[in-house]
């Protein structure tokens, strides 16, 4: 063998030195998107989602919270836990149909 070949042959296969290996890193054809940009093209539909779904909860603890008036031009009136509480107590419509269903 020749003395080039030699030297080659024991540079790759030397268990001291190891295998030879690649030092660079070949260019991408397509530089690397960023890592979040899924994230940013679902925002503008996360952000329309959660105000279609938010609102309505928002109101729904607001009307709990008031006496709504269905009048025009007429306030809402603050009346705080007093429609939770009127829940619990009971009423002449509830006794009467309660009755009307256990009636024999």
């Amino acid at each position: 063998m020749p003395a080039a070949v030699t030297l080659a042959a024991e540079a790759v296969a030397s268990p001291a030195r190891g295998a030879r290996t690649i030092d660079y890193e070949p260019a991408a054809l397509n530089p690397r998107r960023p890592v979040r940009l899924h994230l940013y093209l679902m925002l503008p539909a996360i952000i329309v989602l959660a105000s279609i779904s938010l609102y309505p909860f928002f109101w729904l603890i607001y009307m709990s919270l008031h006496e709504v008036q269905l009048a025009p031009n007429r306030p809402d009136l603050w009346v705080g836990l007093a429609n939770f509480a009127r829940l619990l107590t009971p009423c002449a419509w509830c006794c009467r149909s309660a009755s009307a269903c256990c009636w024999r």
